[in-house]
């Protein structure tokens, strides 16, 4: 099955993020977590070095602050305005259960762009209880992303996607599709992570795990984002609208991307259709390459901008019937038009010759020992110099 025929065209320097990874440490917990680390917080200095060093590896058009749970950092905001005034946007990636307004007038004063947040029925919170429904997991979302809107920020929600729980992720497109607040999901497959044990390596020379042999009894979890994208297919019309292969075949898709306008109004019921990509969206990207010297990778939302995307896309080789009746329906009074982005991403893994599969690229990369290496299994990675001639 194909997912898609844009391949994104982003390769070494040229990759548009990458990740702060800020400190160890949370308020709650979470089935799928990665971190295996003790809890610390690296200092403001800690953080400025690894900015200078992904900065000079990459030509930067966004950063996400992950962790642990970096509201638990106590120099976030400064973070936020050190990364803001070198022109890089900030996607803020939280539980949410610290998000009060004042916290969030700071972020929005610091310069946040963007806040994902990591709500699902995999974790234990305080905010969800022991009993929680499917309903009131999605007024938790709708409640925590309307605090964040108010604020003057973008909404984003992260989830964890499992095998035996695929009606979980049909709830999370439908919620994002319709919401008039939350216009991004990222859901991330589940993969047994510190199963892996230790890896040495890096995103420049490769990496390995240390004990293959275990790490492939324990993946036994095998969701795949082709077998996503046949669900999102089948369930809501949607197809993917770009994609990246991994770091040994192109055509195989770990980092699986779509686009869908959203039409909402209020009394009515949501009305959604996915984009094709066009000749449009490759010569924006080529022009924007030119004339900032860097890929898009956060683009804030703007009816009037994807208004002209929709008629763009239609007459140079998109969807023109889905197309023109988001245009259409959006002329309307009180009506809402939302670009939707949904990302699915597949986590490292092992191979059968004990090589590290990942993203090609890795957009999510972040510093671990002064190298750069894959967010997701950054926890497994130690130090180890002869692997790094």
């Amino acid at each position: 099955m194909t997912v898609g025929d844009w391949h994104l065209p982003w390769q070494g320097e040229q990759i548009p993020h990458a990740v702060l990874d800020l400190l160890r440490g949370c308020n709650i917990t979470c089935r799928a977590c990665y971190n295996t680390e003790p809890a610390n917080v690296k200092s403001l200095d800690e953080v400025r070095q690894e900015l200078q060093v992904l900065t000079a590896r990459r030509r930067l058009d966004s950063i996400s602050l992950l962790g642990g749970e970096p509201t638990l950092h106590p120099r976030l905001c400064d973070i936020v305005h050190m990364i803001k005034t070198k022109g890089i946007s900030v996607e803020l990636f939280t539980n949410g259960l610290l998000l009060e307004p004042a916290l969030l007038a700071e972020l929005r004063r610091a310069g946040t762009d963007l806040v994902f947040l990591h709500i699902d029925s995999h974790q234990t919170r305080p905010d969800l209880g022991d009993g929680w429904t499917a309903d009131g997991l999605r007024e938790l979302r709708a409640r925590r992303a309307a605090a964040v809107a108010a604020a003057g920020m973008e909404v984003g929600l992260t989830m964890t996607a499992y095998e035996d729980a695929l009606p979980e992720i049909d709830e999370a497109v439908r919620f994002v599709l319709a919401s008039p607040h939350v216009d991004y999901l990222l859901a991330t497959l589940f993969r047994d992570v510190p199963a892996m044990g230790a890896v040495v390596g890096d995103l420049d020379v490769g990496m390995r795990a240390v004990r293959p042999p275990v790490v492939l009894a324990a993946q036994h979890d095998r969701l795949t984002n082709e077998m996503v994208c046949a669900r999102l297919a089948k369930q809501f019309g949607l197809r993917p609208f770009a994609n990246l292969g991994s770091s040994r075949d192109p055509d195989d898709p770990r980092w699986v991307s779509y686009l869908a306008g959203s039409l909402l109004s209020e009394g009515e019921t949501p009305f959604w259709t996915g984009l094709r990509v066009s000749a449009a969206e490759r010569l924006f990207l080529a022009v924007y390459r030119f004339l900032r010297r860097r890929y898009p990778f956060y683009i804030p939302q703007s009816p009037g901008r994807f208004r002209l995307q929709l008629l763009l896309n239609a007459v140079t080789g998109g969807v023109a019937r889905g197309n023109l009746a988001l245009l259409i329906g959006s002329l309307k009074k009180g009506s809402n038009l939302r670009a939707k982005r949904l990302l699915l991403q597949c986590p490292a893994e092992v191979a059968g010759d004990g090589t590290i599969v990942h993203c090609a690229g890795c957009p999510d990369a972040t510093i671990r020992h002064g190298h750069l290496v894959p967010l997701c299994i950054s926890d497994q990675i130690i130090a180890c110099p002869r692997c790094q001639e």
